[in-house]
């Protein structure tokens, strides 16, 4: 697989599926889910081209051999030059972490290079080409010409078309990183839910993809806030919670909260809920899963 011949790679169709045509920016989903997304989609290239076989406990080498592809063979070497047996989920992971950005970034300007996407102009916009806006279909450099994703998946999930394993994986990886809620209505979405279920389960890595979108993501479609009830709760005020003693002093509640309620907590503030992890167990975790499960970069972003 190269820029030259052959499908998108998934890392350029999710871009697409991302893509808010009507304001040229991708889609507000959160930078680490995003990251995530489109590590899970450099493992479904290599899957694909049968450079990787995945099963509910390991991710197993089969090819090393490069691809001749910058976006993908990255990976493919840190796999091969690794020792010891890995899960697809370490893999989505590290390659989230190590190569996320720099994975949209190069999707993107492949898009360019392809005429599906104009240049990005200054303030980051941007757009697909007026060819594609018409036709609906994405131009392949061998002449062909592929459909546009989103008519793809909505053509499976409403018609009766048998979707084949790529699909059945972009569909898989869309569903993980709950962007279909923004691609159909509420009734819409309620009509195909079982049908996207179904095809996502299929799909190993991305299984995977969505496992761990729900562990760093707890709002992602997944009936967190189910999970969020199981856990001691601090309620304080009505409407404003625990916003004054989190607000005057923090670390003095979390202490005085854990002491009562146990190394895990939800507080509810104006609205909002948190979750404290607390104790000598958490604060060793965190210090061992900072570079790879732990990010504040979601929550300062614009």
């Amino acid at each position: 697989m190269t820029t030259d011949t052959g499908a998108l790679t998934f890392a350029e169709e999710l871009i697409l599926v991302l893509l808010d045509e009507k304001s040229g920016a991708l889609m507000p989903v959160p930078l680490r889910r995003m990251n995530l997304g489109l590590a899970g989609a450099v493992l479904m290239d290599l899957q694909l081209a049968n450079r990787i076989d995945t099963d509910l406990d390991t991710l197993t080498l089969t090819d090393a051999t490069p691809l001749g592809d910058a976006v993908i063979d990255p990976t493919l070497a840190a796999i091969a030059g690794h020792d010891g047996v890995r899960d697809a989920a370490y893999w989505v992971e590290r390659t989230a972490v190590e190569r996320g950005e720099d994975i949209r970034d190069r999707a993107i300007a492949r898009l360019v290079e392809r005429n599906i996407l104009d240049e990005p102009q200054g303030d980051g916009v941007i757009a697909l080409t007026r060819d594609v806006q018409r036709t609906r279909r994405y131009p392949m450099a061998d002449g062909r010409q592929q459909e546009e994703i989103r008519l793809r998946m909505m053509r499976i999930l409403f018609g009766n078309d048998i979707p084949d394993p790529r699909e059945i994986a972009i569909i898989g990886l869309t569903n993980a990183c709950d962007i279909f809620s923004r691609l159909l209505s509420p009734a819409e979405l309620k009509k195909v839910d079982e049908r996207i279920d179904v095809l996502s389960r299929m799909d190993l890595v991305g299984r995977a993809v969505a496992s761990l979108i729900k562990f760093v993501d707890p709002d992602a479609r997944s009936g967190a806030s189910s999970r969020f009830q199981n856990w001691p709760i601090y309620r304080g005020i009505p409407v404003l919670g625990a916003a004054v003693p989190m607000m005057t002093d923090v670390v003095g509640f979390a202490t005085k909260q854990y002491k009562r309620l146990g190394p895990i907590f939800g507080a509810k503030a104006l609205g909002q809920r948190h979750v404290f992890l607390a104790g000598l167990e958490a604060n060793l975790a965190a210090q061992s899963l900072q570079d790879t499960h732990l990010s504040v970069g979601d929550f300062w972003m614009p």
